[in-house]
């Protein structure tokens, strides 16, 4: 999705924010809106939060309509960032004669049943029952690339991919077009986290993908 893409009468900090990025660039530039992680998001300012009292019991406590004036502000200075990052941005020769390429591919890994972890535990059943095939899309534009993939990716996984990519800008984005859940990295397998059991891609699938993408990466190099 892109800044284009939310109408300006959506509630949300995003259309504020479209608002004043295409306002300060007379909508003649695009921007791709990309959450800063997967999962659940946690913004500076929430209408509904958690309060403890002296008892150490806890409740919610919601700000009803009173919440619309943080949204607000939330999406005021979530446009004011991106209009200060994009004004950073130096371009060469007009932008002409940069390499605009998009290379797809799948991957085969192997799969297994999906739990609904509600705490910790210390042991659990990773066996693998099947596989699936994982989308890649990479496109390139100039010296950078986007990598993006539907599973949520780890951190960890993303920086591998960034570490081995023979371009000086990588960008790794995960549920694209659409989304499938956590792809945890080696290490959460043994650790039994959460993301590791709210999989249904065993263990070594993201190690797998990630190999994939950086072949791909360096045939766009070569």
């Amino acid at each position: 999705m892109s800044l284009r893409d939310v109408h300006p009468c959506d509630p949300a900090p995003t259309a504020l924010a479209r608002r004043g990025f295409l306002g300060r660039t007379a909508g003649a530039a695009v921007g791709f809106f990309l959450v800063g992680s997967c999962g659940d998001q946690s913004p500076a300012f929430r209408s509904k939060r958690y309060t403890i009292d002296k008892d150490k019991k806890w409740s919610q406590v919601d700000a009803q309509d009173a919440g619309w004036l943080l949204l607000t502000v939330q999406g005021e200075r979530l446009g004011a960032e991106v209009v200060r990052v994009s004004e950073t941005i130096k371009t060469s020769d007009g932008g002409s004669g940069s390499t605009v390429r998009l290379l797809t591919d799948t991957v085969t890994v192997n799969t297994m049943a999906m739990g609904h972890p509600t705490g910790p535990t210390k042991t659990y059943d990773f066996t693998p029952n099947g596989t699936a095939d994982v989308p890649v899309w990479i496109l390139q534009v100039g010296n950078g690339v986007f990598v993006g993939v539907e599973p949520e990716l780890s951190t960890d996984t993303a920086l591998a991919v960034k570490k081995h990519s023979p371009f000086p800008h990588t960008a790794v984005m995960s549920m694209l077009e659409g989304g499938s859940k956590n792809m945890a990295e080696a290490q959460s397998y043994a650790r039994i986290t959460y993301e590791a059991m709210d999989s249904s891609y065993a263990q070594g699938s993201a190690e797998t993908v990630a190999a994939r993408i950086g072949t791909m990466l360096h045939s766009l190099r070569d």
